[in-house]
């Protein structure tokens, strides 16, 4: 499971896994559940939730929050992420219904809009679960970048350099290099989301955003900004040799690569080419 669990989850260290532990015996002791009555006849429980529901309810909100949530959404997956969220909120009481139709005769309607509904029931594990498990993620997050950001600007200036020199053996670095590489070249171009960050492409890579930098800074001899920028630049010139400005302006162009706005490209393309836009357009269509 340490695979898939963001950077931030791995940093916490003890105080995020004891509030974990005190929210879920928290949770546990609050739920009225009848842990020894029949599990699946409502009848025998009327004023209680199905166990089986409450042993689900981690399940998708860990799901949801350490897998779905940072690998699709903050990445903007879009379809993998619908996917996703199929895949861990509702195939579950897909495969309850189903196995209650068979196993004890009963309808797949009646079933789904049952008491014991995963998705329909009350209260629904499926909403809650999916609202605790966003909330989380977000509250956490906007935390841990406060921290950070607190972090970095009472860290020493002279020791970042020879620390982040430290981060990475070269074999580390040659790995993180494969990988990014692999990243960039991938079919949904993460560069190509003008909003796209250090922060994005380090939980991309399941690393974190300070070896990001040092492979950059140290390896590569660039900065982020730089290196993220002439991907664009490049997906600019790309387009332009498929003819896309039959169809698209400069601008437009420029916004499909990866740019926020009409400045931040024509700055970018001067600094890496040496000429504005118009001027190799011109040079471009004379070859």
């Amino acid at each position: 499971m340490d695979s898939i669990l963001p950077v931030q989850w791995k940093s916490s260290g003890k105080t995020e896994v004891l509030f974990h532990l005190l929210f879920w015996a928290f949770i546990f002791s609050a739920v009225n559940v009848s842990w020894t009555e029949n599990w699946f006849d409502p009848r025998l429980r009327p004023n209680t939730p199905a166990p089986l529901s409450v042993i689900l309810f981690p399940i998708l909100f860990y799901a949801h929050a350490f897998w779905a949530f940072p690998r699709f959404f903050k990445q903007r997956k879009w379809i993998a992420y619908s996917l996703s969220l199929i895949l861990i909120f509702l195939m579950p009481e897909l495969v309850r219904v189903c196995a209650y139709a068979v196993l004890m005769d009963k309808t797949l309607v009646s079933e789904l809009l049952s008491r014991d509904s995963f998705l329909f029931g009350v209260p629904s594990i499926v909403w809650i679960s999916f609202l605790l498990s966003t909330s989380y993620v977000i509250t956490r997050d906007w935390f841990y970048l406060h921290q950070q950001s607190a972090t970095d600007q009472t860290r020493p200036k002279p020791d970042l350099q020879l620390n982040n020199k430290q981060l990475l053996s070269p074999k580390e670095a040659d790995a993180l290099m494969h990988d990014l590489n692999k990243l960039m070249n991938d079919n949904e171009a993460p560069y190509r989301n003008p909003n796209f960050t250090l922060r994005d492409a380090a939980l991309a890579l399941d690393t974190t955003d300070k070896k990001v930098s040092a492979l950059l800074n140290n390896h590569m001899n660039t900065g982020f900004s730089e290196y993220i920028n002439r991907l664009r630049i490049n997906a600019f010139l790309d387009g332009l040799k498929r003819g896309e400005l039959d169809r698209l302006s400069i601008t437009g162009l420029s916004l499909q690569s990866g740019f926020s706005s009409k400045t931040s490209f024509y700055r970018a393309f001067k600094k890496e080419t040496g000429c504005t836009p118009s001027e190799y357009l011109e040079k471009f269509s004379s070859k």
